[in-house]
Formats: C-alpha cells, sequence, structure tokens
C-alpha cells in the first residue's frame, strides 16, 4: 500500500492525467460539495462523511492508523494517510481529481488527533 501525500512522482503524475483525460467532459458546470464532521466526542471517528449529497466512506480516500498506546500516558492517536485516487472513486462521487485531493487533505486534517481523553 503506498500512501500519498503530494503527486509529485512521474508515474503519479501520468496515471493522475489518465484519469484526468478519462473523465474530461464528465463532470462540468457544477460546484462539489462536501461535509466532514467527526464526533465530538470520538474525534477519530465520523459523524458525518458525505460528497455531493451521497454518504461517503473515508476509506475510499485512503487508510486510517491508529496508534495504539495508553490515554493516560497520552500515547494513543490515529492519523489518515491518503491513496492515489481511482477512476472507480472519482466516479461514483462525480468528483476531480484535484477535489478528491481537496477531501483527502481535509480527512488529514479532521482524523489527525492526539489525546482526545476518550479513554482515560
Amino acid at each position: 500500500m503506498k500512501f500519498v501525500t503530494s503527486f509529485n512522482d512521474k508515474s503519479q503524475k501520468f496515471l493522475l492525467y489518465s484519469i484526468k483525460k478519462k473523465l474530461s467532459g464528465t463532470i462540468k458546470n457544477r460546484i462539489m460539495e462536501y461535509k466532514i464532521e467527526p464526533y465530538g466526542a470520538l474525534p477519530c471517528e465520523l459523524q458525518v462523511f458525505t460528497i455531493n449529497g451521497k454518504d461517503a466512506d473515508y476509506e475510499d480516500f485512503g487508510v486510517k492508523i491508529m496508534r495504539d498506546g495508553s490515554c493516560m500516558d497520552n500515547e494513543c492517536g490515529c492519523e489518515f494517510h491518503s491513496e492515489l485516487p481511482s477512476s472507480e472513486v472519482l466516479a461514483k462521487y462525480e468528483i476531480t481529481v484535484d477535489e478528491y485531493a481537496e477531501i483527502a487533505r481535509k480527512l488529514e486534517s479532521e482524523l489527525r488527533v492526539y489525546n482526545c481523553g476518550w479513554c482515560s
């Protein structure tokens, strides 16, 4: 599994170009809307995640890694690592590669939680 924080590698750029070319013309004249809301008391889980009015799954954008440890010692936590987009995910949510990257960055931000106090 390859974690991606930016699309700089030549093969990644080619893949993204290929996906953009394949989807060009299919998504025009619309504004993407998404909503990401973690639970207040359990911030490493999403209460709401929708894209263009559809229920969304963070696993379509990457993987959430839970850091095992003791909350009492402030060693627990969670991080989200994005992956390259697939044409299936882009089509599923009717989004572009750039919109995918925007959502992935937001998930990385929202699901980066340490010392939430849930276990203590």
